[in-house]
């Protein structure tokens, strides 16, 4: 199958279907809590959708858990053709002209998982949506991270967690074992994910990496990987040649002093070099994921012709979860001036459009993501007084204030 496939999931079910809460999962089993708590593990439909307590693990048991009376809810309310409120993330990005989460998702899958799809989703139909198997879970194991991104919170980054806590929040950072039927699912599991925390620095991912290659299950499955590209060790190369496939995504919200800034404790070098050295590793298949920010969207044309002069064939772009960090923060003379910067960009690279081989446009397509994402977007002063509040917390502890990094911004910061 191929991702254009999805047309068949659309056909039968309406353009809001989502796949995630019957073929995927979110299972953390670490969490920030007040001092007087305990950390519970939970598992939700997908990173994006809206956290809380009711996605906690029942009686240790990750599949029950799977089919509580919310799981139920939420499959049902995508098959009668609705978003739920749950689904914020997705709303606000197909409002905005951007490819969501569930959309990308159900693409992803469709290309990916080796398995009758619209025949195993009408056996969980058939079954009162009884869920008994994970196709795809991404795993979060800890918050172990070396950088503290300005747009990140304490729950996925140690550092940020330490930031949170200089700044006065009285918290704690806890991390449990995996519940009873863990290692139970893994043997159903197509495509592994993982996430955290910057993912290769985790002992949690290299002993489930080792486990799956030691119990046979390697060989007929894809793991992903989401990493902030700090490092990329030759020791893990081997390890990934075991596996059907590697998905390697990297961050990289901007190049220079713009990726240090949004992404603090990141040094441009040795992240454009891991980039690239991961790029040409024949063990892995590389994405470049971009977050769009309020910081990074006035430079997003250096970001563009860096992918194209490095040959980078994949590229997303992610909207912040944050509103007051994104598009609805930008001033309206900045969003004018970013929409000037991207379509100049268009232009150049729409000319030779027709000679790119498919992959190549991706490039243009970045471009016009950026700015469906601009142009789609609504300016809320109060989303700007969040911003100059959030940044001038940030200034105090980074390299450089955003002032100088993004020089546009500094009549806002005098």
């Amino acid at each position: 199958m191929s991702k254009a496939d999805v047309k068949q999931l659309y056909e039968t079910y309406g353009q809001n279907m989502c796949l995630a809460p019957f073929f995927n999962s979110f299972y953390s089993t670490c969490g920030i809590v007040n001092p007087n708590e305990t950390a519970v593990n939970h598992v939700r439909p997908c990173s994006v959708i809206q956290a809380g307590t009711q996605w906690n693990i029942v009686n240790e048991n990750i599949t029950e858990s799977r089919n509580t009376d919310l799981w139920q809810t939420v499959r049902q309310s995508f098959l009668n053709g609705n978003l739920p409120d749950l689904c914020q993330t997705c709303i606000n990005a197909e409002r905005y002209g951007s490819s969501s989460p569930r959309q990308l998702n159900n693409e992803y899958l469709f290309e990916h998982l080796d398995v009758d799809i619209i025949g195993e989703l009408q056996r969980i139909i058939d079954s009162n949506l009884y869920a008994d198997k994970v196709y795809a879970i991404d795993y979060m194991p800890s918050n172990f991270c070396n950088y503290a991104c300005v747009m990140c919170y304490s729950g996925a980054s140690s550092q940020r967690y330490t930031f949170e806590l200089k700044q006065g929040r009285s918290i704690k950072y806890e991390i449990n074992p995996v519940d009873s039927d863990f290692f139970d699912i893994i043997q159903d599991v197509k495509i592994l994910g993982f996430t955290g925390g910057e993912t290769i620095l985790q002992p949690e991912v290299m002993r489930l990496i080792d486990y799956a290659i030691e119990h046979g299950l390697a060989h007929d499955m894809i793991i992903t990987v989401l990493t902030n590209a700090s490092d990329f060790p030759d020791s893990i190369i081997e390890k990934f040649k075991k596996f059907k496939r590697v998905l390697y995504t990297v961050s990289i919200d901007g190049v220079g002093d713009v990726i240090e800034y949004q992404r603090r404790g990141a040094k441009w070098p040795a992240v454009e070099a891991n980039a690239i050295k991961i790029h040409n590793t024949l063990a892995v298949d590389e994405i470049v994921n971009h977050v769009v920010t309020s910081i990074n969207i006035l430079s997003a044309m250096d970001f563009v012709n860096w992918c194209r002069d490095n040959d980078f064939k994949f590229i997303s772009v992610s909207n912040v979860f944050q509103p007051y960090l994104g598009m609805s923060a930008l001033p309206p003379e900045l969003k004018e001036l970013a929409l000037q910067r991207l379509q100049a960009g268009r232009q150049e690279y729409e000319q030779y459009a027709d000679e790119y081989q498919s992959y190549k446009r991706n490039w243009l397509n970045t471009v016009d993501l950026l700015i469906a994402t601009v142009k789609n977007s609504t300016f809320d002063p109060q989303a700007l007084t969040q911003f100059v509040q959030h940044i001038k917390t940030e200034d105090l502890v980074s390299k450089k204030p955003l002032r100088e990094v993004v020089p546009e911004w500094a009549p806002w910061f005098l």
